[in-house]
């Protein structure tokens, strides 16, 4: 993987590598409410260009110890969408689209539902579920829905770019103000209600809700008369 400087980042998929210095890292709470987001940091390369980056509180938790300021990192992934950088070196995940979880095994939501969330902790399951209910109102960064599949019912979490790309609300650029109140959904997100797709799935750290809750990594259409595309939640 060839290694190149802040100032040479752009959008478009870039399979690279870029050596930092972490000057701060602090937890980012909005108030009122005092809701914590995740971690923000400042890196700076050789050069002296500064970037600004975001760790979501999913998986906030995996980095927190591992980080320290003033000390060199390389970051090994840069986002398809040119956004914040949020994986660090050591975490082989393939970015090319569909090939991305092609290991992970299949499974039925009825399977999911009766599985052991301790064993199945840090592991992703593809499953086909068509899109039942929306949750009426948006969390922070995250839209809540439940997928069915013969019969069986699995709530799922989707954040960030990913919820936008799926559902078409962008949330990551909701006023503030909007998001902490939780504002309701708007309409168009319900264009997916009744939709099936193929979803990788993986288990929450934390619940957002009764009963277990799984996080969608990746989603793509299984009927061919909707957009043929696959993302992927990095």
């Amino acid at each position: 993987m060839s290694e190149i400087k802040l100032s040479n980042l752009g959008p478009g998929g870039q399979r690279c590598s870029i050596v930092v210095r972490l000057l701060r890292i602090w937890d980012c709470i909005i108030p009122p409410l005092n809701t914590l987001l995740g971690l923000d940091f400042v890196v700076v390369d050789y050069e002296g260009f500064a970037m600004h980056g975001c760790i979501p509180i999913d998986i906030a938790d995996e980095f927190s110890h591992q980080l320290s300021e003033g000390k060199v990192y390389r970051i090994g992934m840069i986002p398809l969408d040119g956004g914040m950088v949020e994986l660090i070196s050591g975490m082989q995940i393939d970015s090319s689209h569909k090939f991305s979880y092609c290991d992970a095994p299949t499974a039925t939501v009825e399977q999911l539902l009766y599985m052991n969330p301790q064993t199945i902790k840090g592991s992703k399951f593809k499953v086909v579920g068509r899109v039942v209910r929306l949750q009426h109102r948006a969390g922070c960064l995250r839209i809540s829905l439940i997928i069915e599949h013969n019969g069986f019912k699995l709530q799922t979490i989707v954040f960030g770019n990913l919820a936008h790309w799926l559902t078409g609300v962008d949330i990551t650029m909701l006023d503030f103000a909007e998001r902490m109140n939780f504002m309701k959904i708007p309409t168009v997100a319900e264009d997916i209600i009744n939709r099936e797709y193929e979803f990788i799935l993986g288990v929450l750290n934390r619940s957002h809700g009764p009963g277990l809750t799984f996080k969608i990594f990746q989603f793509a259409p299984t009927n061919t008369s909707f957009a043929p595309f696959v993302v992927v939640a990095q």
